[in-house]
This record gives C-alpha cells, sequence and structure tokens, in this order.
C-alpha cells in the first residue's frame, strides 16, 4: 500500500503576495520532495481542503499546478498520486541558502583577512547561476532562541531551500540552532573546508595539500634540506577541537604536514614545532628565542600566508636574511601584504570549493545522500616564489 503524504502542518497565509493555491503546491512540493517513500498518495480534494482550512477549488488549482510541474498525477478520477521521480523535481524558482556564521559585511572590508570567504562565495553563486538557482545569504535564529522559533526556522528552509551551504559555525560552546539544522535530513547541506562532528548526512568540500606537499618534500630532499620548522597558530594537541560542531580544515593543517613529512622521511625537531604563532609579537619572540640558541632551521613551513608574513618581517628585523639565510613558505595563497607576491605558498581553491558545494547538493538532491559522494577532496598547487630557492628543480 501506497504512502499517505503527511499534510497536517501545511499553513496557508492570506496576508502574502503569493495566491493560495501557489502557497499549498509550493509546499505540497517540498513535502513530496522530502517524502522518503517510494510512492506517496495525496489526499483527496476534500480532505486537503478541510485540512488547511481553504476552498476545494484551492486545493484543485494546487493539484493543477503539481501536474503542471509534472510532480504529481491522478491515477484515477480521485486518487492522486506522486510521481516516481517527484523527490528530483525542484520548485519553479530553486534557492540554496549560505549560512554565515557572521554579519556579511565583515567578510567584504578590505582589511579583512577572511576575504577569502568571499571567493567561496563567488564559486558559489556563480555555479548556482549556471545551474539557474538562486543563492541567498541565511543567518540562524540566535543561540538562546526559543525551540519553537528554531523549528518555524528550519520548517521555512526546508520548505524554501533545495539546500543549504555552511561557511563555518559560530563560536558558541552551545549552539542549538546549529545543532537541530545538521540533525535535519530533510535540507541537503555541505559544508566547505570543514566536517561536522557527527553528522554523516551532510557533504565536506576540502583540500588535500597532500601531493602538493611531498612534491615540495622531495625538492627538498634533492637540495639536501633536511630541518624543517612548523609555524601554527596554536599548540598541536588544541588544534582540531577549536569549534564544538566543526573541524576546521585549517586548523588541523599542521597535523596533516607533519604526517606527510614523517612519510617522506623528515623527522621534526621537538622545539622546531612553533606553536602560538598567533600575532606578530609572538611570531618575533618565539623565532628570537630560535636565534639567540642557533636552531633556526632551513626551513619554516607555516599554517597560513599571515603567519609566514610575520614569520618574513620577524626575521628581517633580525638581520635574517629571507629566502638567502632561511627559506619561507605559507599556505592559502590570500594574503594582502606587500610580501604576496613574492611568497611560496600552497594555494588553495577557494572559488572551486564553492561551486563544488553547489555540485554535492545537486547530487543530493538528485540522489539522495547515501547515493552520493559527500567526501571531496580538490588539490592544492604550489606556487614556487622568491621565499624558497632550490638550486636543483
Amino acid at each position: 500500500m501506497a504512502d499517505k503524504l503527511d499534510f497536517s502542518d501545511i499553513f496557508l497565509d492570506p496576508g502574502l503576495p503569493e495566491p493560495l493555491y501557489l502557497q499549498l503546491a509550493e509546499q505540497l512540493h517540498e513535502r513530496i520532495r522530502s517524502h522518503i517513500g517510494e510512492c506517496c498518495r495525496l489526499p483527496s480534494l476534500r480532505t486537503l481542503a478541510d485540512s488547511v482550512k481553504c476552498d476545494r477549488s484551492t486545493a484543485a488549482k494546487a493539484y493543477a499546478e503539481l501536474e503542471r510541474r509534472k510532480v504529481a498525477a491522478y491515477t484515477s478520477a480521485y486518487k492522486f498520486y506522486a510521481m516516481p521521480d517527484a523527490r528530483k523535481s525542484r520548485s519553479p524558482f530553486p534557492n540554496i541558502g549560505v549560512i554565515i556564521p557572521r554579519r556579511f559585511s565583515d567578510y567584504i572590508r578590505i582589511d579583512d583577512y577572511n576575504r577569502f570567504i568571499t571567493s567561496y562565495i563567488a564559486g558559489i553563486i556563480d555555479r548556482a547561476a549556471e545551474k539557474n538557482i538562486s543563492t541567498l545569504m541565511l543567518q540562524l535564529p540566535p543561540p538562546d532562541a526559543p525551540p519553537e522559533e528554531v523549528d518555524d526556522f528550519l520548517e521555512n528552509i526546508a520548505l524554501r531551500l533545495d539546500g543549504t551551504i555552511h561557511l563555518g559555525a559560530r563560536n558558541y560552546a552551545d549552539d542549538p540552532p546549529l545543532k537541530k539544522l545538521f540533525n535535519d535530513n530533510r535540507i541537503p547541506q555541505v559544508m566547505i573546508s570543514a566536517t561536522p562532528g557527527k553528522n554523516s548526512n551532510i557533504g565536506c568540500v576540502l583540500t588535500d595539500i597532500g601531493p602538493a606537499l611531498k612534491k615540495l618534500a622531495a625538492s627538498f630532499m634533492q637540495n639536501g634540506i633536511r630541518e624543517t620548522a612548523l609555524v601554527m597558530w596554536l599548540p598541536m594537541e588544541n588544534l582540531p577541537g577549536e569549534n564544538p560542531y566543526v573541524n576546521y580544515e585549517a586548523a588541523s593543517r599542521c597535523l596533516r604536514m607533519k604526517k606527510i613529512l614523517n612519510e617522506c622521511g623528515f623527522s621534526i625537531a621537538q622545539d622546531h614545532f612553533l606553536c602560538n604563532c598567533s600575532n606578530y609579537c609572538n611570531v618575533y619572540d618565539t623565532l628570537a628565542a630560535l636565534i639567540r640558541r642557533r636552531r633556526l632551521p632551513e626551513v619554516l613551513l607555516c599554517q597560513n600566508d599571515q603567519i609566514a608574513i610575520w614569520c618574513i618581517q620577524a626575521l628581517e628585523r633580525q638581520n635574517i636574511r629571507v629566502p638567502q639565510d632561511i627559506s619561507v613558505v605559507g599556505c592559502d595563497n590570500c594574503s594582502q601584504a606587500p610580501w604576496d607576491e613574492r611568497l611560496t605558498t600552497f594555494a588553495l581553491p577557494f572559488y572551486e570549493l564553492g561551486s563544488t558545494a553547489v555540485d554535492i547538493i545537486e547530487d543530493i538532491r538528485l540522489k539522495g545522500a547515501g547515493e552520493t559522494e559527500l567526501l571531496r577532496y580538490l588539490p592544492a598547487k604550489l606556487e614556487m616564489k622568491e621565499t624558497l630557492v632550490l638550486k636543483n628543480q
């Protein structure tokens, strides 16, 4: 026996400019798309009209709209069923929501180092436009919002959106709205440059630094370079747990670098794990201590470009030349500092990460999360510039 569609929570608002029959058709359409049964039967016109408190003519117009969209059809005079491929259909005006953890204006300030977020967004918007999908910037309700407000928000986006893309998590120890969204399997979701804690239904698109770093490590070996230091934001043991809801790729980057270098035959000395380099003063003090002990390595491999720039500035202030005395390598290729054009770095594909997130949303919509490759990696690219000189290349 075919499953019946649950329509008990459908609500029509006469105050909206959208006609009631279109409101009804849209809500029924979204329920059909999110329904997990292979075949679902819609209620009779009388039952539907009585349930949502509308005229039977409104219900008839809504069903006619679903027929026009080819997501449902009559199998007899009184039996109305969803079409077999209805789950793959979309509303006439599809949208993807981009969940941003901060104000949008924070990401577009010229002096903001997080400007790479705009590259994510550009990739999302461009790829969505190629697929005739609109994008909406969304913010979750505040963490202390009443549960019913959070439920209303999730119900609204479940009905209106083809999926959501997360650009990170808010810095709250307890964030019930985000937790509820993560657990809502009705909504295809993807994270960029991060993975969720325990949610296996959420897609993730990440950068693979492995091939580029292995290539660089091989060049080190060919050039007789054996001593490398890792310069990182936080202590190594604290990096993965920076946020209770997501694991940021950037936070665990140095762990990944350490593993790859070890696989390539590099053994990093304990005093060459340079931690707590979260500002210029800390970087300066850390490098000054190595200089006093005559323990500078041959290469500083930095967690990101900003740290790399601080390293260069601190070294030059102490009369250590880059790259004549020591080489410096960054990671991300998005610094705006004057050294940017000369900095050897691993370029991360921010724009492509955004566009791939849209592709994953589409795959989940068409094939379901169970049949979709939810974890995807895009390769980083080594940009060889002036802060690293290798004789044998």
